[in-house]
């Protein structure tokens, strides 16, 4: 699956590549700046335009294989262009990138996780751009490559605003949590199958964390609790950009004002209640929480996690599985997890903004 995701990722950022060549005018090297180590000529006599692709955490082995590759086909296909990405630490990447968006840093693509700062968050503070026109023009092998559905649920006020990762529509089923395996069976649990019981495990994961620091809780993501919708009678149900309830006959009511939502909230206060979730969560900043996820510290996570090697340094012996609180159907409740997004800090954007 790893590869999977690996190469379709690459056919994206190639698609977007040339989506960013039309717009930057093809070989007007004036246009923008010049890549670092890529200021060749392709036979159009100008430097190579770079193709800046902000990605977070740590860059995958054999990275340099794959730019190289990249780079190869663009100027196979004739483009005066280069790709570069940039891997940003997840505990700084909220940090950095905002920092980019404010002081006007130059880079071309995003890579956005819906499950932290999704795309209407960068729309809304002008970090990227509609595309709907570059796809119209430089596009059309990039729209036709997934159905239209999939570009509608890309619409922002009525236009597409980002690219999707359509993988992630049949990689990812949410409704999961992750929790260590070594600490329910040195606490005496069992895998939780209710809200209930999932509470339990944790309030004694953390009373014995093996760890002279309990300050541990569960990790909190900035959406709904998926992880608990199985258990509900009405699942299953989808929740849109964290506002809107749609239900199976096609029911639409504000999220807030649902039985789900208040179950949702009943659920968090009693963890909050227990001293599961860390009383400082609104203010402390969001690479301390990440740094703790990555130092292993947490009694149990939404979605799936991995064990790095950060964690087997202190947890030699760490097993973790992924679960489900209730036997029900897997069901996506959202049509796109992770996508790519056009920045308007783009040097073309720019010169275009400043000459209008």
């Amino acid at each position: 699956m790893k590869k999977r995701k690996v190469s379709v990722l690459l056919l994206a950022v190639l698609m977007l590549a040339t989506v960013i060549a039309g717009c930057s005018g093809g070989g007007d090297a004036g246009s923008g700046s010049s890549a670092s180590g890529g200021n060749g000529d392709n036979g159009s006599g100008g430097a190579k335009l770079p193709v800046r692709y902000l990605l977070p955490g740590s860059a995958p082995q054999d990275l340099d294989t794959a730019v190289k590759a990249i780079n190869e086909k663009l100027e196979a296909d004739g483009l005066n262009l280069t790709y570069e990405p940039t891997y940003i630490p997840w505990d700084v990447w909220d940090q950095k990138t905002n920092l980019m968006m404010s002081t006007g840093e130059e880079f071309e693509l995003i890579a956005i996780m819906h499950d932290t700062k999704g795309p209407t968050v960068l729309a809304g503070n002008g970090g990227i751009i509609p595309i709907d026109e570059l796809l119209d023009q430089y596009g059309s092998e990039l729209k036709a490559s997934m159905p239209e559905w999939i570009w509608e649920s890309s619409k922002i006020n009525g236009k597409i605003s980002y690219v999707p990762n359509f993988w992630a529509d049949t990689a990812f089923n949410d409704g999961m949590f992750t929790i260590r395996t070594d600490l329910l069976k040195d606490n005496g649990f069992e895998a939780p199958t209710t809200p209930a019981e999932l509470l339990d495990a944790a309030e004694a994961i953390q009373k014995n964390w093996p760890q002279d620091n309990k300050n541990v809780y569960m990790k909190v993501l900035e959406e709904p609790a998926y992880f608990l919708h199985r258990t509900y009678d009405t699942f299953p149900f989808a929740v849109i950009d964290n506002l809107i309830y749609i239900d199976q006959q096609g029911n639409v009511q504000s999220w807030l004002e649902t039985e789900e939502f208040k179950q949702d909230a009943a659920f968090m206060n009693e963890a909050y209640r227990r001293g599961l979730i860390m009383s400082d969560l609104l203010t402390t900043p969001g690479e301390v929480i990440n740094q703790e996820e990555l130092a292993g510290r947490y009694l149990f996570r939404p979605g799936d996690v991995g064990l790095s090697d950060t964690v087997r340094e202190s947890f030699p012996n760490a097993q973790l599985d992924i679960y489900y609180l209730a036997d029900q159907p897997k069901f996506r409740s959202y049509a796109i997890r992770n996508s790519n997004g056009v920045s308007r800090q783009r040097p073309r954007i720019r010169k275009l903004r400043s000459s209008s």
